[in-house]
């Protein structure tokens, strides 16, 4: 392996205040095969951070599409939901005037209009606060 010549040398002065002399002192040289490999570290490294500020971008994409996605979800599943309740009261009150409602589905309407009942006056409360 063939060494180069010495390229530079890194030099810091370093002020005596006792004496007001100047002091050199010298680091380790470098070789030319030394500052290629820095090179090749440097070009690895920022290649790297290229390629992860690209994928961070792509994922902060795919985030707010899935934001997106969810909101709508969200917004059509509470849709659902107060359509399921207003068909399960209708149907409710349907088997009540029909008159053809067993003693298992009385109480379990007696305790959803109980519910019910507590929600209004807790809204009620809320309102008067």
């Amino acid at each position: 392996m063939i060494t180069y010549p010495v390229y530079s040398i890194i030099r810091f002065i370093v002020v005596n205040k006792k004496c007001n002399k100047n002091a050199y002192i010298f680091s380790n040289a470098f070789t030319f095969n030394q500052m290629v490999d820095l090179d090749v570290q440097i070009k690895s490294i920022q290649d790297k951070l290229q390629q992860l500020l690209r994928q961070q971008a792509l994922l902060q994409k795919e985030n707010q599409q899935l934001k997106k996605e969810l909101e709508k979800t969200t917004a059509l599943h509470a849709e659902k939901q107060v359509l399921l309740q207003n068909l399960q009261q209708q149907s409710d009150a349907v088997r009540l005037g029909a008159g053809a409602i067993s003693e298992a589905e009385k109480n379990a309407l007696s305790k959803r209009i109980d519910l019910y009942l507590k929600e209004i006056d807790k809204c009620l409360a809320l309102l008067n606060t």
